[in-house]
């Protein structure tokens, strides 16, 4: 029921998110910085508002608002919960939203949704509508549940960011592996297995356990020699050693065997359909700035094979448009040559290298545990 909880309850959730958003700023005080909830609103203002709007703010919100009028930094990093000053209808904003069961909510077309954060999606319904009780609230980027009242979201998103400040308090990819990483660094060796778990542990998930290849049999001794008399220079110690665990692992990524380094095919073909991509981007473009009047750019790079073979990485992985290698200078696992390092103006692109093979691989098991996490959170909601 959306009825009053009491001033007591929403100064409790309040103090409760503040004690998460510290943990956030202890975990990463670069990164997190404490905001504080305004002060409660006035009878005079929540008038106004309900003036101005044209109908009275739902019993439960009302009753928060005294409390806390707004909050700027609501969420994690950012996010601002609206005062009633700034509270809007949903009138006049081109979004709708189809839900499970194919309802479609028009809230360009519709003012009993009232937007109460500082985006267009996050709306709460101030009148009966729809089938729906005053004070539903909906966010779409929660999925497409729709809150029964407004205590129900705050909690819900009090348990969001207790989740989030307990995966930073685990520190760098602690996330993935339930424990604090800097306590007891991982082998490479527990690295690949983890990497091997975490892949075959999403495949059972998305269904293609049997399309599911594993990694190749360590290499020998004299395999990895031979790549490295062939390239005239030691490999980096850390792509030595996952040479010596796994011999190249098709897949995605798909990291290259001592055979196919020595080869050098599957880098060139690569690095081609790069070329191709590129091309084909260009024609688009081009095609779109001829139709409009603008002057087309005369800015075709050098082939990207041209600009790998200056660049003179050692391949690592290779799939699609994507050629990794690791770089002779400091061992990164770059994309070659799309990498910043490697761009005339590296403020231009946002790939970036994660760090050496082992931070390479501890960063595609914290995208596989994200995949896997967003895969069993989906299921119940979509039953």
């Amino acid at each position: 029921m959306n009825t009053d909880v009491g001033v007591a309850r929403w100064r409790e959730l309040i103090d409760e998110i503040l004690a998460q958003k510290e943990r956030l700023i202890r975990a990463d005080p670069d990164l997190y910085e404490m905001s504080q909830p305004n002060l409660g609103a006035t009878e005079a203002q929540l008038l106004a508002a309900e003036e101005r709007l044209g109908h009275r703010i739902p019993a439960q919100y009302r009753e928060f608002l005294t409390v806390a009028n707004g909050w700027n930094g609501w969420g994690g990093i950012s996010g601002r919960l609206l005062s009633s000053e700034a509270m809007s209808g949903g009138a006049g904003l081109e979004v709708s939203i189809r839900l499970a069961n194919n309802t479609v909510l028009e809230w360009a077309t519709d003012a009993d949704w009232v937007r109460i954060e500082d985006d267009p999606v996050t709306m709460m319904l101030h009148r009966d509508s729809q089938g729906y009780p005053a004070g539903s609230l909906l966010r779409p980027v929660y999925g497409d549940r729709i809150y029964g009242t407004f205590e129900e979201y705050v909690t819900d998103h009090l348990a969001d960011l207790t989740a989030w400040a307990d995966r930073e308090a685990l520190g760098p990819h602690g996330a993935a592996w339930g424990r604090d990483l800097r306590e007891a660094e991982p082998t490479l060796e527990e690295i690949v297995r983890r990497l091997v778990d975490a892949q075959l542990d999403l495949a059972m998930l998305e269904g293609r356990v049997k399309a599911f290849v594993p990694p190749g049999a360590p290499a020998a001794a004299e395999q990895v020699a031979e790549v490295e008399r062939v390239i005239g220079r030691s490999l980096h110690p850390e792509h030595r050693e996952l040479l010596l665990l796994m011999n190249g692992w098709p897949g995605i990524p798909y990291i290259l065997s001592t055979a196919e380094i020595i080869s050098g095919e599957r880098w060139k073909a690569t690095l081609a359909e790069q070329d191709r991509s590129d091309a084909d981007h260009r024609r688009n473009r081009d095609a779109v700035y001829a139709g409009a009047g603008i002057p087309i750019p005369d800015d075709d790079p050098a082939a990207a094979s041209l600009r790998a073979a200056r660049i003179d990485a050692v391949p690592f992985a290779a799939w699609a448009i994507c050629s990794f290698g690791v770089d002779p200078d400091d061992g990164f696992v770059r994309w070659v040559p799309r990498d910043a390092k490697y761009a005339d103006d590296p403020q231009g692109t946002s790939t970036r290298s994660a760090g050496t093979v082992r931070e390479y691989l501890l960063a595609e098991i914290d995208q596989l545990h994200g995949r896997i996490e967003a895969r069993k959170w989906a299921e119940p909601q979509s039953s």
